[in-house]
């Protein structure tokens, strides 16, 4: 159900509005999303370590792109 419901936001982003670029932001501990990403063509672009303070807890932001190409 994500992958498909990711895909239908993918082709709207770039057949109805365009894109050339999507970007998808994670914590560095959800691995079910960054799968889910690479499996539908997202390519990890960087790694913000540190960034998110939640619960009192630090987490690395993962920074994934896809292109329309």
């Amino acid at each position: 159900l994500a992958e498909e419901a990711l895909n239908l936001i993918l082709d709207f982003g770039f057949k109805k509005l365009k894109l050339k670029r999507i970007e998808a932001w994670v914590l560095h501990k959800n691995k079910s999303a960054q799968k889910l990403l690479e499996k539908t063509g997202f390519k990890l672009e960087g790694r913000l370590r540190k960034k998110i303070f939640f619960k009192n807890q630090w987490f690395d932001k993962l920074i994934y792109g896809i292109l329309k190409d």
